[in-house]
């Protein structure tokens, strides 16, 4: 048997077996993309899980005062009401 016999002989039952090949290359295909699909939704779940322990350890702190002052003479400009978080990020930002 040479190869153009052997060709052949595949080129015919590929046709006789049309529908069974489809029906495989579909059934392969809706499982690959339900994988996909799963695979996402399990992700965003375990990032919300992550986001929501962050929350939940987040501590603002203590409620301060937090004066404007003019350096020059000492005059309080304003206050106003912050939390220590709040506080912080602002020294850390000097």
């Amino acid at each position: 048997m040479n190869f153009k016999e052997k060709k052949e002989q595949i080129k015919e039952w590929v046709k006789d077996n049309k529908g069974v090949i489809i029906l495989g290359l579909g059934t392969v295909a809706g499982v690959v993309i339900t994988t996909i699909f799963v695979g996402k939704k399990i992700d965003e779940a375990k990032e919300a899980d992550k986001i929501m322990a962050l929350e939940e350890e987040f501590d603002p702190g203590r409620e301060l005062d937090m004066q404007f002052v003019d350096p020059t003479t000492g005059e309080v400009l304003g206050t106003i009401g912050v939390m220590e978080s709040y506080m912080n990020d602002m020294m850390d930002c000097q």
